[in-house]
């Protein structure tokens, strides 16, 4: 039986509903596939832009060692590396200085954080996350699960808008 003269809270604890308020929902694999693939385009539209200024260039100084540098024929371990340069200058700045948002990130309203703190990645976290992109095979990894450059980084994608 109950004492009349004590009364009970049977609300919830406010450190409860705070760590619930303060815990943003994760993207889903759709979401995320969409940054994926926006990001992909903006890439390559920057690719492209990088490719027209050295077109450029090389047309006005006749220079060739540049277009087999941008363009590796032939030469696989090559464009790899130009595969991860290329990640790492689009990543970097805009994950990095955007507060974890990169151009796609900001059109779906998602952002990436801290797994533990939900902070948004740090200019360093950014460029982690941006050389684990290149590992191969990663983004096939990434559609069966954690996606390796959020594993290996102790990162997430949150959404910032319902």
């Amino acid at each position: 039986m109950q004492d009349p003269n004590t009364t009970y809270d049977n609300s919830p604890s406010v450190l409860g509903e705070l760590e619930f308020a303060d815990t943003p929902e994760e993207a889903s694999k759709g979401i995320r596939f969409l940054n994926m693939i926006l990001d992909l385009v903006f890439m390559l539209l920057f690719f492209f832009i990088i490719c027209g200024m050295a077109g450029v260039v090389i047309g006005l100084t006749g220079n060739r060692a540049l277009l087999n540098f941008i363009l590796p024929p032939e030469n696989y371990p090559g464009q790899l590396l130009w595969g991860a340069v290329l990640t790492a200058v689009y990543y970097t700045p805009t994950e990095g200085l955007l507060k974890g948002r990169s151009l796609a990130k900001l059109i779906t309203g998602t952002r990436a954080v801290d797994r533990n703190t939900y902070q948004p990645v740090s200019v360093g976290k950014a460029f982690l996350r941006s050389l684990c992109r290149s590992i191969p095979f990663a983004p096939l990894i990434a559609l069966a699960s954690t996606p390796l450059h959020d594993s290996i980084t102790g990162t997430t994608v949150v959404k910032t808008r319902k």
